[in-house]
């Protein structure tokens, strides 16, 4: 993963993240674990099944135009959950496969809103569900739309078990902030 720990002000860093941080205080805390891989799509298919990337059948990146994705065959823990009564819905960078059959709705999630890979990728597509809502991809408004996203699936499911998958795209490179934050954090533009 692209994003660590390291990130947060709770855990030292100069980056000001007051929400984060009441998450964490209020959470549970790691600062002991590993990923099981250096790039994404390994990563991510270890973290939603459990397994390492190599052991599912993700041994290295997805690019947009590959044919495959994770192995239908791997249980994520969104499908897992369902059966438990769990809405769930999977919020930004998937890479698990670009084609139809292996986005996040066929892997147990009710609903998807996110780029199906890495934001360096062609083409620049942003998804819901499985419909292209946006080509080429406005990278400046996409933590705030992501945000967004999560929050109000949080609402519209709090009476109820949920599981939520938020993988922000960002601090993946290109780099991109919403003028609202340029320049606030004075770490540049990954602060922003």
């Amino acid at each position: 993963m692209t994003w660590a720990y390291g990130d947060l002000s709770c855990y030292g860093s100069q980056i000001h993240t007051p929400n984060l941080d009441r998450m964490a205080q209020e959470g549970v805390n790691s600062a002991s674990s590993t990923p099981p891989n250096p790039v994404c799509s390994p990563s991510r298919a270890s973290l939603l099944t459990g397994r390492y990337g190599v052991r599912c059948g993700v041994p290295t990146v997805f690019q947009p135009t590959d044919p495959g994705g994770l192995a239908p065959t791997e249980v994520t823990i969104s499908q897992m959950l369902k059966p438990a009564g769990y809405k769930t819905m999977c919020v930004g960078k998937w890479h698990l496969g670009r084609p139809p059959q292996y986005l996040p709705t066929t892997r147990g999630f009710d609903e998807y809103y996110g780029i199906p890979y890495s934001n360096d990728m062609t083409p620049s597509i942003l998804m819901h569900n499985t419909d292209i809502i946006e080509s080429p991809v406005d990278l400046t408004t996409l933590t705030k739309r992501y945000t967004d996203q999560a929050v109000s699936f949080i609402r519209r499911s709090s009476t109820n078990p949920f599981f939520l998958y938020l993988a922000h795209t960002f601090p993946h490179i290109p780099l991109a902030a919403s003028p609202d934050f340029l320049g606030k954090s004075g770490m540049g533009l990954y602060g922003a």
